[in-house]
């Protein structure tokens, strides 16, 4: 409401259907990370009671510190996933491109930028797709080479490497990816 947030999070037993713990979080737009990262740990610690287990706390890696940047993203994913319709991809590129140039460090935002090039090159009637190729693989290095970790961003590159007639290096990449990310089914 404005630009105060509230957040109510439920754990409800799927055998049973009762709820086993409950907890309301309030914070503010310019917290928002902060916030988001206290209900991450609120509930790996509840999931590891109710199940009687340790987890270990998620990896707090803030993707970035501009609000802007983080909404321009999330509106350009949102559009890339919807794939076909008159002008969403580009619309898509648009948003995500306003997003990296906000924050060039994002390197999130330079995976979906990547992915986004992708869907251009494969579902649109692109007149010069190996540019398309081009410009999702320069955009994946970018974001490997700000974030190392992200195995997507490597599938994206290997996806290029393919289109080069490089199966092997496709392979090598993709394989490097799911590694790094083996419970991403985008990977």
């Amino acid at each position: 409401q404005g630009e105060r947030l509230r957040v109510h999070i439920h754990l409800i037993d799927g055998a049973t259907g009762f709820e086993s713990w409950a907890q309301r979080y309030d914070g503010s737009l310019d917290g928002i990370f902060a916030l988001q990262a206290t209900v991450a740990q609120a509930v790996t610690n509840a999931v590891g009671n109710v199940l009687g287990i340790a987890m270990a706390p998620p990896p707090a890696r803030g993707m970035t510190g501009s609000k802007k940047a983080y909404d321009l993203f999330l509106q350009g994913r949102s559009l890339s996933a919807r794939v076909f319709g008159d002008g969403l991809l580009e619309t898509a590129v648009d948003l995500l491109e306003q997003a990296v140039a906000l924050d060039p460090q994002f390197a999130e935002a330079w995976v979906a930028l990547a992915e986004a090039h992708q869907l251009i090159a494969v579902y649109t009637p692109c007149l010069d797709r190996r540019a398309a190729s081009e410009r999702m693989a320069d955009c994946a290095r970018t974001a490997i080479g700000l974030a190392p970790g992200l195995g997507y961003a490597y599938s994206l590159l290997g996806v290029h490497q393919w289109t080069q007639n490089d199966v092997v290096g496709a392979l090598d990449l993709a394989f490097q990816g799911y590694r790094l990310e083996p419970n991403n089914p985008a990977v």
